[in-house]
Order: structure tokens, then sequence, then C-alpha cells
């Protein structure tokens, strides 16, 4: 497979030199290597790397509840309109079996939110997530929002673009893949707690070209109303 350019950055040899003052001279590639256009410095994928990312075993994702329906359970309901307006709840399905809330995703991906009464059953479960699944909800535009959960991507959504973290990782490599989709600007808006890494990963976002802000709120995303967001977004 042919590697693709992912970003450009400050080339470490021509900075010692006091040259690519652009920091644009290095160019990473997306097999891990990277190469500088102006000195020819060089530093070649890892073949550990690749021989990981190669091998590397593929969890099974466990096949569906045959009882999956879009009638939701009046539980699962009234937790869902505690964020959206009646008449807004979100597409997703549930398993009376289960007893779990499910939200599907296009290549088979799902996450589940559980309502059993097993007290030791985590409350939220997914599987074939990682940092390569990109689920953006809301219209394209050159600007997104990164949040935690699907349901603050769904809520802020309904406002602007929005990406679900799945959590709050955000690598060089997620980064990459979402301005080789065109985005020029994202604000990070992450828990109350994770004010010091939401900023950090903001340096990182700007060191590859992004414009950023960082969105430190007290409540999750979700907690908010739609004109709550709207001025969250506006005033950062």
């Amino acid at each position: 497979m042919t590697s693709q350019l992912l970003y450009k950055t400050r080339c470490p040899r021509c900075a010692e030199q006091g040259k690519d003052r652009s920091g644009d001279n290095l160019g990473v590639y997306s097999d891990g290597h990277s190469f500088c256009y102006s000195c020819g410095h060089t530093n070649a994928a890892s073949l550990e790397g690749k021989l990981k990312k190669r091998t590397k075993e593929v969890a099974a994702i466990p096949t569906l509840p045959e009882d999956l329906d879009n009638k939701l359970s009046q539980e699962a309901t009234d937790w869902l309109l505690q964020y959206f307006p009646d008449g807004e709840v979100p597409r997703c399905y549930w398993s009376n079996t289960e007893q779990k809330l499910y939200f599907l995703f296009p290549n088979g991906e799902y996450q589940y939110r559980y309502f059993g009464s097993n007290k030791d059953h985590p409350k939220w479960v997914g599987y074939g997530i990682n940092e390569n699944l990109i689920h953006i909800v809301g219209k394209p535009y050159n600007s997104l929002v990164l949040v935690e959960d699907i349901i603050s991507t769904i809520k802020v959504g309904h406002i602007t673009p929005t990406l679900c973290l799945f959590g709050s990782n955000i690598s060089l490599k997620r980064l990459a893949t979402l301005k080789a989709l065109g985005y020029t600007k994202i604000s990070i808006w992450l828990d109350w707690d994770k004010k010091e890494y939401a900023i950090n990963a903001s340096r990182l976002a700007q060191s590859i070209g992004f414009e950023t802000q960082v969105i430190h709120t007290q409540l999750d995303p979700k907690e908010y109303n739609y004109a709550d967001i709207k001025e969250c977004i506006r005033t950062t």
C-alpha cells in the first residue's frame, strides 16, 4: 500500500541550524516515516511497529441480540429525555433480554448503555471502537468540536459538527486524520478534570496547523441545553 503524506511539521535538523522558520519542511507519512524536503533528513518507519500493525489481532465484535428493536423501554426513553427534547430522541435500539440501549455505527461497531440490575456491569461498553473510528455528527463544515461521549456528540452535533472521542484520547494520528479530512479548526470540550490534558492536546493540534480552542465547563456538554451549548462554543 502506498504511503500517504499526513501532515508537515518542523524539521529538527533544520531547526538546529536556525532554518525552517515556517515549520513545514518535514513531511510525516502514513507508514510512520518522515522526510525533510530541504535538508533530506529522514526517519524510517519502525520495522517493529510495522510488524505489530500487521500481526495485531482484531477482537471479534459480538453478534447483536436477536430482540434488538427501535421501540425503547420506558426507562431508556426517560433517560434519553434528560438530554433531548421530546421528539428529538436519537436513533438507537433496545434489547429487552439484555437490558441494554445500543448505538450502532456504520462499519459494524457499536456501543451500549447498560440498564440492568447487575451492579458490577459497566454502564458503557463498546466493541470495534478505537481511534480509527471517526464518528462525526452534524453537517460538514471546516470546524469541529471534540467531545468524550456519544450522547454529548449527538447533542452538540445539533449545533455544529462534532466528533465522538469515545473517551478522551486525542492522538497525533487522530488529529492528522481530521486534518486530511479538511478540518482547519477544532474545539476541545472534555470533562472538567481534564483541563490540562485538553490544553496539551490543543497545543499538539496547533503544531500541525489547526486553529484551536479549549472549552472548559463544570458539566458535560450533554447536560447543557442548545442555547447554552451555542454560548459555550461562541464565547470560549
